[in-house]
This record gives structure tokens, C-alpha cells and sequence, in this order.
């Protein structure tokens, strides 16, 4: 999806030349400065970190050449990027796409750092519009047929339930997005009243429809400055051919600021691999045929018998495919997260693909005869179709395994409705994302709190996202990490494999815990010993009068976060996501515990294939791939602890390697202070 259609008069020409732009380098410098005109302001503070990021922002923008900057935590980083963009935006009419990780922080962008970026550059003028994936959006046009002819889709009264009370805030929403529901709908049924690319467009919704989604591109064709996420950010370059030249990222001659970009490589191999699972092929064929009552699309659409029996025989094919291919996984394979690589074609026989495409035809010929304005359910088979073809083609790409230098492995899936999923990725995505973001005039700025694993560079970064030519900036901390921050290694701690290792270290956990009388985020790199620990560690919190909180399946993130805050004493225990996007100033969180090094597993089929890819290639991959990996993660993980200027607490080490190995001069020198205790 382009945001906007390119003419011959849009060129480097209209924005001016590099020479009557220079004059935008003191203008966003001075408004930083500690004399500038933000400097009366009580609320201003000068940090000369972010009044250079700023300056260089600006500098490369008018160069028209990308950028790479690390921003330690509390340079402003937000700010820093806003004031240049928005003024170079502004003076140059080139739109501005500014991507960061999560939905949540897009809204916390537009709701908050926009307004003040606005403020202080007096630009009641600037357009911004804020984006979403377009399943986000509620589709009205969908939401009236199932309101008005549904009877036919759904067995289920509280389906019918949900629906009503969608409706009635269908008329009173502005954006129609889903985060703005006073409760959770069902996946299921979400899926068949958002917007669809086939259902939703501009011409079946029409000019009056106040389709919402419809409506937010609108806003983004007018807007100087965009803001996404990530995922939408790939999702959409997927779209695009990656081999033909492209004038702009999603618009011609737009420029992109990606925050938050040490999570880029990870989103861009999920939406630019494949993906296909059992739960999703079952539910498209639910969408058709559910099950005894046969209410679904078929029904609707007045189908043949045949029709119904091909469904009926693709749902058997499908049990019995992933069946086939979970008799093929190593016992404990379906276990919690033991994804399990393959590396041979037609590793089971496709008895799947042939009836999917088979199923495509068939709902070719039930839609041919019907007329769109006159049969509502038109559109919704053809979008099916599209689907279940996009289903049968990544089937047989799995299974013919000849895309060079890519992995492909099975994903158990987790909880208590896992689904087996086939996936592939390419083993390194530094040639995808070098030509997605720093090809032939894109200009791009990325930028986050961690992105380097060495004092004085970012090169590991940059050459993970292709970013070989590309200039690199790193801007410190104004934090004062040697007065504020205490590291206590505790050196005695056993290897993982000793049987004394989970006493030694729920000992510690209970030591550390007293120091700071709770208040402590403990940060894992397993879910099982973080169960393990939250069982034991249960009697002596209640014991002292600590809530113990812990990440499970059920539990809310951000409402565990809250009662985290809000209860001053209270310990967290959470792995993998709590190591980032955890933001606690205050005495809430005054210690942050890592149990464990946060080492990628070696045998997850991406991490193996990468390390293998580097043997080949005579490098060390340990060195060169897991330390610099598990030395980015750390330094997410301790970076939760300081979070303002007054902050003060303690990182407390429970794994030894930190001391006694060589490779652990690294995670020391990630801390930034030489304030650290060895306990023996």
C-alpha cells in the first residue's frame, strides 16, 4: 500500500537545495541549548546528549543520508528525533514515517511527545496521523451484515451477545479501533467485522460509509507526519516488491525514524517469512462450515453438497497433516517454546495443499454467479479464498524447502490451546533490511538505548540490519550511573547444571530481597524456573508482607505493571518481554535481579542456523553472535532500574560468568559504572 501516488514534479528539487536548509542545523540545536529559548522554561532541562543527536538528526536529513543512534536512558531521545523530522518535514514537504515497536507506545508518541514537539516548534499547522494494521480497525460495512444477516454464521448465543454490544459502540466510537472496547471481543469474531483487504476498500465502502479504516488513510495521505509500529512498518513493505526499485519506503521520497529499532531485525523476519498453523487453517474452514449446525459462509452463499463434503474432507486433512508432522517431532518437542528444525524437503507427504487449492476453485465457481450489491457475502468468499491460497502456497513452500539461505523449523506453540505452526525465515536478514531501509535515496534514522555491545561503536548492530556505509552516533546517559546505581556480583554462584544451583540461588533471591525490603524486578531467562522459583518464594514474601507478583498466561502485562507501581513493596518475577518496555521510576523499583546471562538458547532452529552460517564462514560464533546477542538483552534488562535523574538502587548478578569467564568484561562494561561488588 503506497500512501500516495508519485508525479514527475515531486523531486529533490522542490525541497530545496542542501545549502538553503543549513540554516535548520542552528535552529533545532538552539532550541536544546542551554541558552535557547526552551531554557527559561522550569520545566527544561539541558542535556548536551540530546541537543547533539538533534543537531546530527538534522544534519543527515538535509544530506539526505541515513543514520544509526544509540541514545543512553534519559537523554530525550524522543525529543531529539521529533524537533529535526518535523522541521525538516515541514520545510521540505517530504513526509515523515515514524515507526516505533508497540501499538501502546504509538499512542503514548501521539498523545504526548507530538503535542510537546508541536509546543515548543509552534506548528499548530502540522498534520500528524497516527496508523494502526488495518485488522485494528472496525469495519461497519462487515459489522451491519452480521449484524443484520448473521444468524446463518454463528451456533453460539454469546457470539450473537458480542455483537450487539459492538454495535452499540460502533455508533458512538471516533476511531472505531479495537483498543478503545471496554472488553475483549473474541479473536473469532473480531476477525470477520475488522477491515479486510479484499472486503474493505475504497470502492466497496463508499464515499459515505465512515468506514474507520478507510478514514485513518485519508488522514495519512494529508498527513506531514506518520506514525506506525514496526509490525504494521513490515507488514506493509512485505507488500512490495523487494527487488524493484522503490522511489520512497511507503510513499515517494519519504524519510523514516524507526525508535525502539533494536527489536527491527526480530519484527521484519516475522512478517517477511512464513506462517502457517493449524488453528488458522481450522478457523478459516469454520468460517465456511461450523460443525453440526453447518451455519457459516456456505449456508449464506446457498453452496452446493460438494461444497460442504470438501470442507468436511480438508478439515480430516488437516487433522491428519499436523498429526503426521507432530509424529515426526522428537518427543519432547511439543513441550513449552522446543521449536524443532527441519532441513529436508517433502519432510512429510503434502496431503494438505492439493484440497486447499482445490477448496480456492471451488469457492471461485460459489462466487462467480453472485452479484456484490445484491449478495452481501460476495466479497467475504473471495477474501476466504485469498486466504486459504496464501495457506496451501506457504504449505508447499515449507515442504519444498528451496528458498536459499533460509531455516525452517515446527513451533509447538504454548499454552493450553497450542497449535502446531510451520515457519520459515531467512537465516540473515541484513541484505532484506540494508535494501528495505538504506537503499538508493531512503534516508533513514534509527535509534534506541541499546543497540551497541562495544565502548566506542555500533557495529554489531549495523551489521545485523545492513547498515555497512552507514554514520553511527552514540549519545551517554545524563544519569550519574557511579552515585545512583550499586552492582552486587554474587561470585559463589554454582554453574546451572550443579544440583546446588536453585537453592544458592532462591538464597540469594531472599538476601537481595531484604536489601531493599522488596521493591525488585527479578528478571529470568526461563519459564519454568521462574515458576519454579514463584512457588518457593510465595511463603517467605507473604511472610514479610511483599506482594508477590509473576508473568503466567493468564496474567494482564500492563495491569501486572500497574499493581507492581502502585504497591510500593512488591517483588515482580518475569522473563523475556519484562526485560524490556519496563518503565518504574521511583522507589517502586529499586532493584533489578538477574538470575541468569540471557544467552539465546544455541538450539533454536534461527539461533543454530546462524551460528552454523558463521563456522562456515571461519568466525567464532560464539563471540561474534551469542555474546554480543546476551549483551544487548542485559543492557535492556538493567536498564529498567534508572529511569530518572533521582533514581537510586542496586543490580544484583546472580550468575558468576560475569567474573570468572572472559567473555564477562562485556556485560561489566555494559553497566556503565565501576561501583561493583564482588560477594562471595
Amino acid at each position: 500500500m503506497m500512501f500516495y501516488v508519485s508525479n514527475e514534479e515531486d523531486n529533490l528539487d522542490t525541497w530545496g537545495d542542501k545549502e538553503s536548509l543549513a540554516h535548520l542545523v542552528k535552529e533545532v540545536s538552539d532550541l536544546l541549548s542551554d541558552s535557547g529559548p526552551l531554557s527559561a522554561s522550569k520545566d527544561f532541562e539541558f542535556r548536551p546528549q540530546q541537543q547533539e543527536m538533534a543537531k546530527t538528526i538534522t544534519e543527515q536529513l538535509i544530506a539526505g543520508e541515513s543514520l544509526i543512534v544509540e541514545a543512553g536512558t534519559g537523554v530525550g531521545k524522543s525529543l531529539a528525533y521529533l524537533l529535526p523530522a518535523i522541521t525538516y518535514a515541514k520545510e521540505t514537504g517530504r513526509k515523515c514515517l515514524i515507526s516505533t515497536h508497540t501499538i501502546n507506545l504509538q499512542e503514548q508518541l501521539m498523545s504526548k511527545d507530538i503535542v510537546l514537539a508541536q509546543k515548543i516548534l509552534k506548528a499548530d499547522d502540522l498534520h500528524v496521523a497516527l496508523l494502526k494494521g488495518r485488522q485494528n480497525y472496525l469495519c461497519p460495512q462487515r459489522l451491519a451484515k452480521i449484524y443484520q444477516q448473521g444468524s446463518d454464521l454463528f451456533s453460539k448465543a454469546e457470539a450473537r451477545a458480542e455483537v450487539e454490544r459492538i454495535w452499540e459502540w460502533a455508533a458512538d466510537t471516533k476511531t472505531g479501533t479495537r483498543s478503545e472496547l471496554d472488553f475483549s471481543p473474541s479473536w473469532q469474531l473480531w476477525q470477520q467485522i475488522c477491515s479486510e483487504p479484499g472486503v474493505c476498500t475504497a470502492q466497496t465502502c463508499g464515499k459515505h460509509s465512515h468506514c474507520f479504516y478507510q478514514e485513518a488513510k485519508k488522514h495519512v495521505l494529508q498527513a506531514d507526519v506518520v506514525i506506525l509500529n514496526h509490525a504494521l512498518l513490515f507488514s506493509l513493505m512485505a507488500e512490495l516488491d523487494v527487488d524493484a526499485p522503490q522511489e520512497g519506503f511507503l510513499s515517494p521520497n519519504d524519510f523514516l525514524v524507526i525508535d525502539e529499532a533494536h527489536t527491527i531485525e526480530q519484527v521484519a523476519s516475522n512478517h517477511l517469512g512464513i506462517r502457517v498453523s493449524q488453528g488458522a487453517i481450522k478457523y478459516q474452514l469454520q468460517r465456511l462450515v461450523q460443525g453440526k449446525s453447518k451455519k457459516g459462509l456456505l449456508k449464506t452463499c446457498e453452496a452446493s453438497s460438494s461444497a460442504f463434503n470438501l470442507v468436511d474432507e480438508l478439515d480430516k486433512d488437516v487433522d491428519a497433516f499436523f498429526e503426521s508432522v507432530k509424529e515426526k517431532l522428537p518427543k519432547n518437542a511439543n513441550s513449552f517454546q522446543r521449536e524443532f528444525r527441519v532441513q529436508e524437503a517433502a519432510w512429510v507427504p503434502d496431503i494438505l495443499s492439493n484440497n486447499l487449492n482445490a477448496l480456492v476453485v471451488e469457492l471461485d465457481k460459489i462466487q462467480r454467479p453472485l452479484n456484490a450489491k445484491e449478495h452481501p457475502w460476495k466479497l467475504e468468499v473471495l477474501e476466504l479464498a485469498r486466504k486459504i491460497q496464501s495457506m496451501a502456497n506457504n504449505v508447499e513452500a515449507f515442504l519444498e524447502q528451496d528458498r536459499v539461505n533460509w531455516v525452517y523449523w515446527v513451533n509447538p506453540g504454548s499454552g493450553e490451546a497450542a497449535s502446531l505452526s510451520l515457519e520459515a525465515s531467512p537465516i540473515d536478514m541484513s541484505p532484506i533490511l540494508g535494501q528495505l531501509l538504506f537503499g538508493e535515496d531512503k534516508t533513514s534514522i534509527l535509534t534506541s538505548a541499546t543497540l551497541s555491545t562495544e565502548p566506542d561503536n555500533l557495529n554489531y548492530f549495523a551489521q545485523r540490519v545492513g547498515a555497512y556505509d552507514v554514520k553511527q552516533l552514540k549519545v551517554g546517559s545524563p544519569f550519574d550511573y557511579e552515585a545512583n546505581m550499586q552492582v552486587k556480583v554474587i561470585q559463589s554462584m554454582p554453574e546451572r547444571s550443579d544440583r546446588e544451583h536453585f537453592d544458592k540461588m532462591l538464597h540469594w533471591i531472599k538476601e537481595a530481597l531484604d536489601w531493599t525490603q522488596g521493591k525488585t524486578l527479578v528478571l529470568f531467562t526461563s519459564y519454568a524456573m521462574m515458576n519454579k522459583v514463584q512457588k518457593e518464594l510465595e511463603p517467605y514474601c507473604k511472610k514479610k508482607g511483599w506482594n508477590l507478583l509473576h508473568q503466567d498466561y493468564h496474567a494482564n502485562r500492563r495491569q501486572l505493571l500497574e499493581d507492581f507501581k502502585s504497591d510500593i513493596n512488591s517483588v515482580l518475577l518475569g522473563t523475556d518481554s519484562f526485560w524490556t518496555g519496563v518503565d518504574v521510576p521511583g522507589e517502586a523499583l529499586s532493584q533489578v535481579i538477574v538470575t541468569q546471562l540471557p544467552f539465546t538458547p544455541p538450539s533454536h532452529p534461527i539461533t543454530e542456523a546462524k551460528l552454523q552460517a558463521m563456522e562456515a564462514d571461519g568466525k567464532n560464533p560464539f563471540m561474534n553472535y551469542s555474546v554480543p546477542e546476551a549483551v544487548l538483552k542485559f543492557s535492556q534488562g538493567i536498564g529498567r532500574l534508572i529511569r530518572a535523574k533521582s533514581d537510586k538502587g542496586i543490580i544484583t548478578i546472580l550468575d558468576s560468568r560475569v567474573v570468572t569467564k572472559r567473555y564477562g568484561s562485556f556485560f561489566l562494561k555494559a553497566m556503565h559504572t565501576s561501583n561493583i561488588e564482588k560477594i562471595k
